[in-house]
């Protein structure tokens, strides 16, 4: 099912023992905007604390409850490797965190999340990269917080088409499919769902994602009406890679 991630934050992480808190954000994957990690802070259960929690651990969310039900228990969590608040998520706290949920046996059904577990994923061919990212990327490499690039300007080669305003979430597979484009000045009161496979390019130097679609392919993609069914909205029409309409 197609869900707003905007729409997840605050909800429930369930573990098989009892809550430990809720979702803040999901941090994804540039080169093929697969999520890898569920941020989630523990409030009261961990004061001060956060943790992360790899999709393939996770149940599909529960939309009725606002749930997210996790095959792990709460000590396994709480044993897991500390998470700072101050510095950005390194290679090796990555690596530490693979090989301490390692150890657990996967239950859940997410088994398609396996291959995109950190450490475990293929090769992903990328663009070059503009120098002034090159020092953000050695510290950070291609995660990235869902979070944090709502509002980045969104560019085509020929424009500027307007800003981030949501992600899609494909809950069977945890992968983000859509993106939401408020096109504002540009075209007053318009969202837009465009396919993640349009961004070739995500900055935080200049806080933009890049789109290898022209402005006018932009406007002939799908409205987004945060009321209606996503599925309803997708299925509607079908779309190419770009996500333009397509006869089928």
């Amino acid at each position: 099912m197609l869900r707003s991630v905007k729409e997840l934050k605050g909800y429930t992480i369930q573990a098989q023992d009892g809550p430990i808190g809720s979702c803040q954000d999901l941090l994804f994957d540039e080169r093929d905007f697969q999520v890898r990690y569920l941020l989630v802070d523990t409030g009261e259960w961990l004061p001060g604390r956060k943790v992360l929690i790899a999709p393939v651990f996770c149940y599909k969310p529960d939309w009725s409850t606002q749930t997210i039900p996790v095959g792990l228990t709460k000590e396994q969590i709480q044993d897991s490797p500390e998470l700072s608040d101050h510095e950005p998520i390194s290679h090796q706290y990555q690596k530490q965190h693979s090989l301490f949920y390692a150890r657990f046996p996967v239950t859940t059904p997410t088994m398609s999340a396996m291959a995109h577990w950190p450490y475990m994923m293929p090769h992903v061919a990328t663009p070059p990269r503009p120098k002034a990212d090159e020092e953000a990327y050695e510290v950070d490499g291609f995660l990235r917080s869902c979070r944090e690039v709502i509002d980045y300007e969104l560019h085509t080669p020929d424009d500027k088409v307007g800003y981030l305003y949501d992600w899609i979430l494909e809950d069977d597979t945890w992968s983000l499919p859509f993106l939401v484009l408020d096109t504002r000045k540009w075209l007053p009161g318009h969202q837009a769902l465009v396919k993640t496979s349009a961004a070739n390019y995500v900055s935080w130097h200049d806080h933009e994602l890049r789109l290898n679609m022209t402005a006018e392919e932009v406007e002939e993609c799908p409205s987004y009406h945060p009321s209606h069914p996503i599925n309803q909205q997708v299925e509607t029409r079908r779309y190419d890679y770009l996500g333009r309409p397509c006869d089928l």
